[in-house]
């Protein structure tokens, strides 16, 4: 399974929202000790943009956004599209990923 499922076809009047977006257990971090309740939600559901998930993140690219890079709690965010690119320098002989949100 993905470790955010994007459900296409949302939308709330006032909102630019186009998805609704599913992000696995292991990628929502909560505080489990400070919140117990919490943890035992088995789904959290947040409106989102199409252009924050392709649908080919990795566990690590999934929790970064879901925990820091996209603010779910702020229903006035802007859209944060992310750029993801791998290039291999032949020179230095080494392949080097990076990842670009605006």
């Amino acid at each position: 399974m993905e470790p955010v499922v994007s459900i296409p076809g949302f939308a709330s009047a006032g909102y630019g929202f186009d998805v609704l977006a599913v992000p696995r257990r292991d990628v929502l971090s909560h505080d489990v000790n400070e919140f117990p309740a919490l943890a035992a939600v088995p789904t959290v559901v947040f409106p989102a943009f199409a252009c924050a998930f392709s649908g080919t993140e990795t566990v690590d690219d999934a929790v970064y956004r879901v925990n820091r890079a996209l603010l779910i709690g702020r229903l006035s965010r802007d859209p944060v599209p992310f750029l993801k690119m791998r290039y291999r320098n032949d020179a230095l002989a080494f392949a080097h990923a990076c990842v670009y949100g605006t």
